[in-house]
């Protein structure tokens, strides 16, 4: 569960009701709302947020990286070259913890990262969804005739 912090903005919002507020007669309206929000936000939990849950067993084992796994490192290596970069790690984060349960605990660790760079470069407006969907049918279409020939 996410923990308030003191200097969570919701806590220093409703305090500064209750100290510039008292005369006012909404003020029982606003900090309902205030009480609202700090309910949606104390009581649900990011999917990432596996803190104290039931999740069995953790691999511990050292494994070499596939050539798959590389090349989506390297790719996103390459995203967050500085003194450019076209991601940083808070939105890779934000990209991520933004995925929906079902995608997000059906998918590998490398899965994500490939899910976030698709979103974030679209959202950039580096890619377009359609020239995305276009390279992807391209790639598949490769694939299939590799596999077709074997």
């Amino acid at each position: 569960m996410h923990m308030m912090r003191l200097h969570d903005p919701l806590i220093l919002l409703q305090g500064s009701f209750a100290r510039h507020n008292s005369s006012n007669r909404a003020q029982p309206a606003k900090l309902a709302i205030i009480n609202q929000m700090e309910e949606v936000i104390v009581t649900r939990r990011a999917v990432t947020d596996l803190g104290g849950l039931p999740a069995g067993p953790i691999d511990r084992h050292e494994h070499e990286p596939t050539m798959t796994e590389r090349r989506i490192d390297a790719m996103m290596m390459l995203l967050r070259q500085k003194p450019n970069p076209l991601v940083i790690s808070d939105e890779n984060r934000r990209t991520i913890e933004s995925l929906s349960p079902e995608f997000y605990e059906g998918s590998a660790y490398y899965e994500r990262w490939v899910a976030a760079m698709h979103f974030l470069m679209v959202e950039k407006g580096v890619l377009s969804e359609a020239e995305v969907e276009k390279k992807l049918a391209e790639v598949k279409s490769r694939y299939a005739d590799q596999e077709a020939s074997r």
